[in-house]
Parts: C-alpha cells; sequence; structure tokens
C-alpha cells in the first residue's frame, strides 16, 4: 500500500466501486424492463429479441449476485 494509506481507506474505496456496479446493473435491469415492456407493447418481438432480453437480464443479475457477494466479503459487518 502507498504510505498513509490505512487499510480502512483502502476497503472504503473498493466498496464504494462495488456499490457503483451494483446501481449500473441496477439500471441496466430497469432499462431492460422498460425496453422490453414497449417493445412487447408495440409489437410481438422475435425469438432472438426474446433471447437478447433474457440474456441480457441473466448476466446483470449474474453481476448483482457476484458483486453482493463481494460486498459481503469486503464489508462482512462488525465481530462480536
Amino acid at each position: 500500500m502507498k504510505k498513509g494509506m490505512d487499510y480502512n481507506t483502502s476497503m472504503r474505496s473498493k466498496t464504494d466501486v462495488v456499490r457503483l456496479l451494483q446501481i449500473a446493473a441496477g439500471l441496466w435491469l430497469a432499462y431492460l424492463g422498460v425496453s422490453a415492456t414497449i417493445d412487447y407493447t408495440l409489437k410481438s418481438p422475435g425469438p432472438v429479441e426474446r433471447f437478447f432480453y433474457i440474456a441480457d437480464s441473466g448476466i446483470a443479475v449474474f453481476f448483482l449476485v457476484i458483486l453482493t457477494s463481494l460486498q459481503d466479503g469486503i464489508n462482512p459487518g462488525p465481530v462480536c
């Protein structure tokens, strides 16, 4: 670590990055939901569009699960 940088400062910045990525994945899911709603309302999407919605949603959920487990590992909470 750099001189003058303690462990808590390093961990705080990692937690901030993980939280930012969680927010981005949530926005990604919200965008996909709105996009799919508009797509299904205006027309009937074909199998390729359905696959892309399912695949993109799966990737976003995967990132949320991974990032949540990373956040739990970085900040496990108080130790008894």
